[in-house]
């Protein structure tokens, strides 16, 4: 009987972390430290991204670099709550296509959003990460070539 009980402990042990990994957000308003405009600093230019919360099922955002006053990149994003799943959405005019690529949610909960496209050729990955102090981490990920490349962007709030 003890064996019984301590097999059937750890299966609910097991049961429960598998549960807490698998987080989603039920709304945008939870990771509302998102909204404003945010900078990151680089050699090739400052990055920056701007994101306002719509309503509870939806974000809309701007990407761009600026380099010696000139913008020289953009894109326009957006997070969508599409029933239970939850994706990052991404749009850049010479890329694609034009065409949106949508990035599916693995991981998410207030404090950081995971998410995932691995038919995309690069990034596969794409983390956002909220760090204190109006500070947070983008990390975008995969493969190049047989090769795992990771870029990190660290942003602070400029407004």
């Amino acid at each position: 009987m003890k064996l019984t009980f301590k097999i059937l402990a750890g299966l609910l042990l097991t049961l429960n972390c598998f549960t807490a990994d698998a987080q989603k957000l039920k709304s945008f308003k939870s990771v509302n430290w998102l909204v404003g405009r945010w900078e990151s600093e680089g050699k090739k230019g400052n990055i920056y991204e701007e994101w306002k919360l719509i309503d509870e099922t939806k974000m809309e955002g701007r990407g761009y670099r600026v380099y010696k006053y000139d913008t020289i990149f953009t894109e326009t994003m957006e997070l969508l709550m599409e029933g239970a799943d939850v994706y990052f959405v991404a749009t850049v005019k010479d890329q694609n296509g034009g065409t949106p690529v949508r990035f599916k949610m693995t991981d998410g909960n207030n404090k950081h959003m995971d998410f995932e496209n691995k038919e995309h050729d690069f990034p596969q990955i794409i983390k956002y990460q909220w760090k204190q102090n109006n500070h947070f981490i983008a990390e975008v990920s995969g493969l190049i070539k047989n090769k795992m490349k990771t870029q990190i962007f660290s942003y602070k709030k400029v407004n």
